[in-house]
């Protein structure tokens, strides 16, 4: 619902793909179309006390206000217990498939950088911050080589080893120790779309499923 109580929102592809519309309560029949994105659908919509939008759209995260532009989010970090929000990433390109090391210390995400998408890692820079929440200094790195395009990160329950997709036909694993990469699987499936193959590990670290 709209904050006024008079009004809500919802996703309907009467556009032609997934969009997001508005409606009163009182002529539910009638509607408005807030968003005008082509082909990819929008999905997992929400709406804050003050009215502002939370959608994804083909594999990112926007907020927005009705009557403005949707933004694309860049990675942040939440405390559960207090929170408190740190922004991690500030760039104009996408960020997309975060996930944690073991040890909470680095976080992976995929980023389209130079017209490539690639696995980058933001690392705590001080010892004496033990969270992201709190943290004023970060090391980001590039984790996969240059010039390839890499995408769909995922760190091993045992944290020795992180999953991805390598020009969207390839499954490989990354020793994240020695930097060594096994591939697992090639140009058996192609990735036409972003979430389209998706994989995980065991919780022994052992199998990719």
């Amino acid at each position: 619902f709209a904050p006024d109580g008079k009004s809500f929102y919802f996703i309907s592809e009467r556009s032609g793909t997934l969009n997001v519309h508005k409606a009163s309560t009182t002529v539910p029949g009638e509607d408005i179309q807030v968003t005008s994105f082509k082909e990819n659908p929008v999905r997992h919509l929400s709406v804050s006390g003050n009215g502002i939008l939370c959608f994804s759209w083909n594999g990112d995260l926007y907020t927005m206000k009705e009557g403005a532009e949707p933004v694309r989010l860049d990675v942040f970090v939440t405390s559960e217990e207090f929170k408190t929000t740190n922004r991690i990433t500030n760039t104009p390109e996408q960020e997309r498939n975060v996930c944690f090391s073991k040890d909470g210390r680095t976080l992976y995400y995929s980023s389209e950088r130079n017209g490539h998408w690639g696995i980058w890692a933001s690392t705590l820079s001080n010892k004496e911050d033990k969270c992201f929440t709190y943290a004023k200094a970060f090391d980001e790195k590039l984790v996969t080589t240059e010039g390839e395009t890499c995408f769909q990160p995922i760190v091993s329950p045992d944290g020795k080893w992180i999953a991805f997709l390598r020009n969207r036909t390839e499954l490989v694993i990354r020793d994240l120790k020695d930097g060594k990469e096994k591939s697992l699987l090639k140009d058996v499936n192609y990735s036409y779309s972003d979430g389209d193959l998706r994989f995980q590990w065991s919780p022994d670290s052992k199998y990719l499923l």
